[in-house]
């Protein structure tokens, strides 16, 4: 439902919100290309990926689903490797909100700047929105999971 009925590119409607009436790319919120200053601090993206086998912490302390699972961090191997880290060692993920202790899993399944964690896990598994900020993202007005720089250290 546009004023035309049309499909509409150039919205005037959004100069009045204070927004580009084009379409445009605006960096994450907090990320390298956004906040070059905090990513010399913190040079990781996060990924807070969804987990397949449940709902948010939802059975997440379930036997049966931790024994399909342990919680990890997924790194690539060339962070892994700047960092002294193996498949298996004991790492922090933090930044300046939060602080958690995962089992790296080192892999070339994630693009070298990028780490995941899975949402959803309980406090004494690293929970990923121990990292994650409170703010909405610019236009959805949704959780910005995705939008935070951590550091990977062994522990």
């Amino acid at each position: 439902p546009t004023p035309s009925g049309r499909i509409e590119l150039y919205i005037e409607g959004m100069l009045d919100m204070g927004l580009e009436p084009l379409p445009v790319y605006l960096p994450p919120l907090e990320s390298p290309e956004g906040r070059p200053e905090l990513a010399r601090k913190y040079p990781l993206q996060l990924l807070a990926s969804k987990f397949k086998l449940r709902p948010g912490s939802s059975y997440a302390n379930q036997p049966e689903l931790r024994e399909l699972y342990v919680p990890d961090v997924l790194i690539h191997p060339q962070d892994a490797a700047a960092r002294g880290i193996k498949d298996g060692d004991r790492v922090a993920v933090f930044n300046d909100r939060g602080r958690i202790e995962l089992r790296a899993t080192v892999r070339e399944l994630i693009r070298p700047g990028v780490v995941r964690v899975y949402q959803g896990q309980w406090p004494e598994d690293g929970p990923a929105n121990a990292l994650t900020s409170d703010r909405l993202t610019l236009y959805g007005e949704q959780p910005a999971y995705n939008t935070s720089l951590v550091e990977v250290r062994k522990v």
